[in-house]
């Protein structure tokens, strides 16, 4: 790879990031975690030279042009801002940070830096997404009316102090499960003037478990999306239009679809490799490294932390220390 990677965190989305990069361009650099042995051990399975202490050494790193954070919802916001601080480009898992008032101030010191700041949303990158758009460029389901997405897991003896369910843990069903299907939705339908409409259900430790919500914009264009740590559904997105339909495997890191046309034949559409999802993003991040921008991801980013924003508001849910959330941005 053109630069040098340093990984923050040693869970399952961290293990992830490390095993593409060790398997498909060359292992990150460094790597840092709260726990030192776990580190340590961490370091040794991706082939990681270097297993910092702490966060804050990894930072202090020359040999790392980009950290990547894979922690806790509520660390992001501290960690985004010590690395950009330093000069470090940051890719970091979703949600990057609880609310917009957070996102902006990260983004404005990102461009005062002039250093590039993403929110790891896979879908964006996922190669089988832009066949899809392409798909429906090219006419083949007519106009889009509706999307429609699913993504729920049902979660066995939940832990209230874990970062599932712990709201000062950043914890809820919108932050960790929910921002994939508006995620989804915003690649296919217009989201300007969107009317939003949700029920939610909220869990005994404060935060949301399961939540269906109704965007509409001025385009005639709906999309219906749930989540939830209740139940379990087929993590399935849709695309109806006026001549068929696109349905999409495991919408959140999708290799595979199908249209399925009103004279009921149907096409397959293939690209990519849902297990190497994180390629695809460390592979699309150092491009706008060397363009010095992205193609429109973070814009898209914000489009859905002001839409959890809205969302949380209707719910009266605020996180602890949260930052006051402002009626008009």
């Amino acid at each position: 790879m053109k630069y040098k990677w340093g990984i923050i965190g040693t869970g399952y989305i961290a293990g992830s990031m490390a095993a593409n990069l060790r398997d498909h361009y060359s292992p990150a650099v460094a790597v840092a975690a709260r726990n030192y042995d776990k580190t340590k051990k961490f370091a040794q399975k991706y082939q990681i030279q270097q297993a910092w202490p702490t966060p804050t050494e990894l930072f202090a790193d020359s040999a790392i042009d980009i950290v990547y954070i894979g922690t806790p919802n509520n660390t992001h916001y501290d960690f985004i801002k010590k690395a950009l601080l330093v000069g470090k480009h940051v890719l970091c898992e979703k949600p990057m940070v609880i609310n917009r008032e957070q996102f902006l101030e990260l983004v404005n010191l990102a461009k005062e830096k002039q250093l590039i700041l993403e929110e790891a949303y896979t879908p964006f990158h996922m190669p089988v997404m832009n066949k899809i758009k392409e798909a429906i460029d090219a006419g083949k389901i007519g106009k889009v009316c509706e999307v429609q997405a699913n993504f729920s897991a049902a979660i066995k003896n939940p832990n209230p102090k874990g970062r599932l369910y712990n709201p000062a843990l950043g914890g809820g069903n919108l932050l960790d499960m929910g921002c994939y299907p508006i995620c989804f939705a915003q690649l296919f339908m217009s989201v300007t003037n969107l009317k939003i409409k949700s029920d939610v259900q909220m869990g005994s430790t404060g935060v949301d478990i399961a939540s269906q919500i109704l965007l509409e914009n001025d385009k005639q264009q709906f999309a219906r999306l749930s989540s939830s740590f209740r139940d379990l559904m087929p993590k399935i997105g849709v695309i109806a239009g006026e001549k068929g339909y696109i349905i999409v495997d495991h919408f959140s890191r999708s290799d595979h679809a199908t249209i399925h046309y009103l004279n009921s034949k149907t096409e397959e559409i293939n690209a990519g490799d849902s297990e190497q999802a994180w390629l695809y993003e460390a592979y699309n991040f150092e491009q706008y490294i060397d363009a010095g921008k992205d193609r429109g991801e973070l814009a898209m980013s914000y489009t859905i932390i002001k839409i959890m924003d809205v969302l949380r508001q209707s719910w009266k849910f605020k996180y602890p220390n949260e930052l006051k959330i402002q009626e008009n941005n």
